[in-house]
C-alpha cells in the first residue's frame, strides 16, 4: 500500500478534478442563445455596470421581453435567455448602477464562437459568467424602477460603481481609467493604445489586480500597523506587535479583494496572503509549495474553469518559479538580509527587484506566447521603474484617497496618485517604442504548454538533484510549433470573409466585414500584413479571380470560392474543393452528376463547404497537403458542451 499511495492519491486528485468540474458547468446550464434574432423590447434588472471607451456595458437578470421583430418571419421565436450583456453605444446616458430596473427596445444575438478552431472560446467564458446573450440598445433605457440595494453584493457594485465614477471625476482620461484599474478592477475604460503600450513594454500586469497588488497593499498596511505599534512602549513590550499587524493586513487585504471585483487572480493572491498571515501567527514558514497548493485547491474546487484562464497560469506560474527560488536560496537571502547596512540593503531592495522581475518573466513568457502570441524583449527595464512607481507611490495614494473618501479629503492624495500614473504611461510608451520592443509569433500548439508545464512543475516542486530534469521537456516544448503548419485557409463563423495565407500575408476576400476576426486570424497566424485578394490579374499571387468565383492553387490542389451557386458547374469538374458563402441545395449533387457523366476523367468529386456547414460547424480552418486536404471546424474542437454550437439539438438528439 506505501507504494501505491502516491499513484492513488493522483488519480483521487485527477477524480475530483473532473467530478468538480462536472458539478459546475451542469450547475449552471444556461441555454445559449444560437442566432440573431431581431428587434425587441427588453426589461430586465441590471446586476452590474461596465464603462468602456465606446459606451456603457449593462448585465442584465430576469429579462423579459416583448414585441418581438424575426429577422426571418417565417421561424418561430428560439427561447430567450434570462441573463444577457447589453452595449448602450449612445449619448447622453443617465447614471445606472445595480439594482435599477431598465427597459429599452435593442437587438439580441448569439455570443461571438472561437474565430479559429483552438481560439479563445467567448461561448465558453459567457457560459461561466452566465450571460448567454448579447445585447445592442437602439434607444436611452428608461429606468421603471429602483430596488436599492437588497442584498451586501449588490450594495458592493454599487460601492464599486461609486468609487469607479468619483476616480474618473477627480483624474480624468486615462489617469482616471488606470486609478479605477488599480482601485476597483474596472479596466473597460483604459484606452486599446494604452493597453498596447504596456503590453509591448511587458507590465500590462500591473493594470490587473493580482499578486503584485494585494501583497503591496498587505505589506504596506502590516508595515505601517507593526512600526506604528514598535513606537508605543506598553504595547510593544507587553504584545507580539507582529501577530497584530498580520491580522490587520489580512482584514485590509480582504476589503481590497472586495472592493477590487475579486477577479481570479485576486482571489488566488489573497488566499495566499491569508496562508501567509495564518503562518506568522503560527510561528510557521510562510512562504512555501504548499501554500500554493492549498490556493490552487481552493480555486479549481470552487471554480474549475479558472485552469483554462490566462491570468491563472499567468499568476501561477511566476508565483512557483519565485518561491522556488526562494526555497532554495533562503539562507542566503535571509543572511544578507539582516547583516546589511542601510545603503546594502538598498542595493538589496533593487537586486531584488531585477531578480524578481526576470524570474517572474522567465516563468510567465511561455504562457504569453501561447495566449498572446507575443513576446516582450524590453520588460525588464519597464519593470524595475514600474513596479517601485506602482508599489511606494501610486498604490499607497490610492489607498489614502480611498480611506479619506468618507470625510470629503480625497483630493490632493488622488491627484498625486494620478501623476505617478502619468508617468507610469510615460514609462510604457517610451519602452514599447524602442526597437525589438515586442515581437509577435504565430499561435503555439497544445502540446507545447503541456510539455513545458510538466518540465516546469518538475524543476520546481522537486528539491534533488533529479530536478533538473524537467530543463528537458521545457527545452523540448520550444521545438513543438516546428512540427506545426498553419492553415491555409480561414473561413469566419459567419461566413462573410474567407482568408488565405500566403508566406506571411493574409489575403481576405473583403475589408468591410468581420474586422475583430480578421485582425485575430492575424494574430494567431503570426502574418504580418492583411490584404484583399487580387481581383486583378497578378502573376506573383496564387489566387485568381474571374466574374464566376475565385480560385487557389497550392501543390496539386485546386480550391474554387464562389458567390453564386449557379457557378457551381464551372468548377465542378477540376476543383479540390468549393467553397460557397451561399446555401447550396441540389447544387452539391451536381458535382456528383457531373462526375458519372465525365467519368471522373477530368478530376475527381470535390469537397464542398457552404453557408449551411458554416452555420452548423462554426469557423473552418483548411490545410493544403500535397493529396489531401485537412478540414477542422469550431464544432469539431468545442465537442458538445452546455456552450456549444447548436447544443440543444445534440441534446435532443441524444
Amino acid at each position: 500500500m506505501g507504494r501505491l499511495y502516491i499513484p492513488l492519491l493522483s488519480i483521487s486528485f485527477i477524480l475530483v478534478g473532473f467530478t468538480a468540474a462536472i458539478y459546475r458547468t451542469s450547475s449552471i446550464l444556461e441555454p445559449m442563445l444560437e442566432k440573431k434574432v431581431g428587434s425587441l423590447s427588453m426589461r430586465g434588472t441590471i446586476e452590474n455596470v461596465q464603462s468602456t471607451p465606446f459606451g456603457e456595458r449593462l448585465f442584465l437578470k430576469d429579462v423579459s421581453y416583448k414585441d418581438i421583430t424575426l429577422w426571418d418571419p417565417s421561424r418561430t421565436v428560439p427561447p430567450l435567455p434570462k441573463r444577457i450583456r447589453l452595449t448602450l453605444r449612445l449619448k447622453d446616458l443617465p447614471p445606472y448602477h445595480a439594482g435599477q430596473v431598465i427597459s429599452t427596445r435593442g437587438m439580441i444575438g448569439p455570443v461571438t464562437s472561437p474565430v479559429l478552431p483552438g481560439s479563445f472560446d467567448f461561448r465558453r467564458a459567457a457560459y461561466f459568467r452566465q450571460f448567454s446573450a448579447t445585447a445592442y440598445g437602439f434607444t436611452v433605457p428608461e429606468i421603471i424602477e429602483d430596488r436599492g440595494n437588497t442584498s451586501f453584493f449588490l450594495w458592493l457594485t454599487n460601492l464599486r460603481h461609486t468609487l469607479t465614477k468619483r476616480l474618473h471625476t477627480i483624474l480624468p482620461g486615462q489617469k482616471g481609467a488606470i486609478a479605477s484599474a488599480l482601485i476597483t478592477g474596472e479596466k473597460g475604460t483604459i484606452a486599446p493604445s494604452v493597453r498596447e503600450a504596456f503590453a509591448n513594454a511587458g507590465i500590462a500586469h500591473i493594470l490587473a489586480i493580482s499578486g503584485l497588488h494585494l501583497s503591496l497593499i498587505a505589506g504596506t498596511i502590516f508595515l505601517i500597523i507593526r512600526v506604528g505599534l514598535a513606537l508605543i512602549p506598553i504595547v510593544s513590550l507587553r504584545f507580539k506587535t507582529k501577530k497584530g499587524a498580520a491580522i490587520v493586513a489580512l482584514v485590509g487585504s480582504f476589503c481590497y479583494l472586495l472592493l477590487s471585483g475579486m477577479g481570479p487572480p485576486a482571489q488566488r493572491s489573497f488566499m495566499m496572503i491569508s496562508i501567509v498571515m495564518l503562518a506568522i501567527l503560527l510561528d510557521r514558514i510562510a512562504l512555501s509549495m504548499r501554500s500554493v497548493a492549498i490556493a490552487a485547491i481552493v480555486i479549481l474546487m470552487l471554480r474549475p474553469e479558472n485552469l483554462l484562464s490566462p491570468s491563472f497560469q499567468l499568476s501561477f506560474a511566476a508565483v512557483i518559479a519565485l518561491i522556488a527560488l526562494y526555497e532554495g536560496n533562503r539562507v542566503k537571502l535571509l543572511h544578507w538580509s539582516t547583516n546589511a547596512h542601510l545603503f546594502k540593503k538598498g542595493a538589496f531592495y533593487l537586486f531584488g527587484i531585477i531578480i524578481t522581475s526576470l524570474v517572474a518573466t522567465m516563468a510567465t513568457t511561455p504562457y504569453s506566447l501561447y495566449t498572446f502570441h507575443r513576446f516582450t524583449l524590453q520588460s525588464l527595464p519597464a519593470n524595475i521603474v514600474g513596479i517601485p512607481l506602482t508599489g511606494f507611490w501610486i498604490l499607497p495614494l490610492g489607498l489614502i484617497g480611498v480611506l479619506l473618501m468618507p470625510v470629503g479629503l480625497e483630493e490632493w492624495p488622488l491627484r498625486l496618485m494620478g501623476l505617478g500614473i502619468s508617468y507610469l504611461i510615460t514609462v510604457a510608451t517610451i519602452v514599447s517604442q524602442w526597437p525589438g520592443a515586442v515581437m509577435k509569433v504565430q499561435a503555439f500548439p497544445l502540446s507545447y504548454l503541456i510539455l513545458f508545464t510538466s518540465g516546469a512543475l518538475w524543476l520546481c516542486l522537486w528539491q534533488k538533484p533529479w530536478r533538473y530534469w524537467g530543463i528537458v521537456p521545457m527545452v523540448l516544448a520550444f521545438t513543438m510549433p516546428l512540427f506545426q503548419t498553419q492553415p491555409d485557409i480561414l473561413i469566419s463563423g459567419d461566413g462573410k470573409v474567407v482568408s488565405v495565407l500566403h508566406g506571411d500575408t493574409l489575403h481576405g476576400s473583403t475589408d468591410r466585414s468581420s474586422l475583430f476576426t480578421q485582425a485575430l486570424w492575424m494574430e494567431r497566424m503570426g502574418a504580418l500584413s492583411n490584404q484583399l485578394w487580387p481581383y486583378e490579374k497578378n502573376a506573383t499571387s496564387p489566387l485568381s479571380c474571374k466574374p464566376m468565383g475565385c480560385t487557389y492553387k497550392k501543390d496539386s490542389q485546386t480550391i474554387a470560392f464562389i458567390k453564386d451557386p449557379e457557378n457551381i458547374r464551372y468548377y465542378c469538374p477540376w476543383a479540390s474543393l468549393i467553397i460557397s458563402e451561399a446555401p447550396l441545395f441540389w447544387h452539391k449533387s451536381l458535382c456528383k452528376r457531373m462526375g458519372k457523366h465525365l467519368g471522373n476523367h477530368m478530376g475527381t468529386n470535390p469537397k464542398i463547404i457552404d453557408r449551411f456547414d458554416i452555420w452548423w460547424h462554426g469557423a473552418h480552418a483548411i490545410w493544403i497537403n500535397n493529396d489531401k486536404i485537412i478540414i477542422k471546424t469550431v464544432g469539431q474542437d468545442q465537442g458538445k458542451r452546455p456552450w456549444s454550437l447548436h447544443y440543444d439539438r445534440y441534446r435532443k438528439k441524444s
